[in-house]
């Protein structure tokens, strides 16, 4: 990596941090008042790591001193499969149908798919997402290099999002003020 670009990202995750400082100057404290007890993430808890083991309490949401590296994401079971198709037989049979179409080889070979589909899951920030496109693009054929570039092109695009926006808080500004 250059020097530029590795200057360019330290930048970018100070600025990240100073904005949420600035936005969220109560990270990691239960929300006073919160009848469901909403907490947010504390830059400094979520670099600690996670806890060994568990404990009961820990799994109270209204708990302030729960850190994010306790969160879970349950795994798709056969059984949670089987209960969505129950809720909703032909929205999952259709979901299903969409998804085996859209992945498909077509004229987009199924690795770039993946790819395309690992990038997407970073953008949605979607835990099972990720895991499960991440390892089809290993079996379609993707290295990891792929992989890692697909998110570069994310990180970039979320990025560069910001910064094109960025228009209109200057149409907002521009008061007729000399440029």
């Amino acid at each position: 990596m250059s020097s530029g670009l590795g200057e360019l990202i330290d930048a970018l995750v100070e600025h990240m941090r100073l904005v949420n400082d600035a936005l969220f100057p109560r990270f990691g404290r239960a929300a006073e008042g919160s009848a469901r007890g909403i907490w947010t993430l504390n830059q400094d808890r979520c670099n600690t790591g996670a806890p060994g083991r568990r404990d009961a309490e820990k799994d109270n949401l209204q708990n302030p001193e729960m850190d994010m590296s306790d969160l879970r994401f349950p795994k798709p079971t056969r059984e949670t499969s089987e209960w969505r198709h129950a809720l909703a037989p032909e929205a999952d049979d259709a979901f299903k149908a969409f998804a085996k179409a859209v992945f498909a080889e077509g004229a987009l070979d199924t690795r770039t798919k993946q790819l395309i589909a690992v990038a997407v899951a970073h953008a949605t920030q979607c835990p099972w997402c990720i895991e499960a496109h991440v390892k089809a693009a290993r079996r379609e054929g993707a290295s990891a290099e792929q992989i890692m570039e697909a998110i570069w092109v994310t990180a970039e695009m979320k990025a560069g999002a910001a910064f094109a926006h960025s228009v209109k808080a200057l149409d907002l500004l521009d008061d007729g003020e000399e440029r």
